[in-house]
């Protein structure tokens, strides 16, 4: 489990650091992050800890996006 978990963590990491998709559409893309570390969970390849800490990431790339885009807008 400890290589798969790795790479799943490193690939969930680099995809949480997509600032671009985040901003293009926040709320579809916090899905898809979410829906990648719950069917990591269902396969065993993290566990319920890392899902829960994935999960509050997730929110919070969410949180950042709409007050991201909130900001842009406000600043135009």
């Amino acid at each position: 489990m400890s290589n798969d978990r790795a790479k799943f963590l490193a690939d969930w990491q680099k995809a949480l650091g997509d600032k671009d998709a985040l901003l293009s559409d926040p709320e579809g893309y916090a899905g898809e992050l979410t829906l990648r570390a719950k069917r990591a969970r269902e396969q065993s390849i993290i566990s319920n800890d890392d899902l829960s800490e994935s999960l509050g990431w997730v929110n919070a790339a969410y949180e950042w996006a709409l007050e991201e885009l909130l900001s842009r807008e406000l600043g135009q």
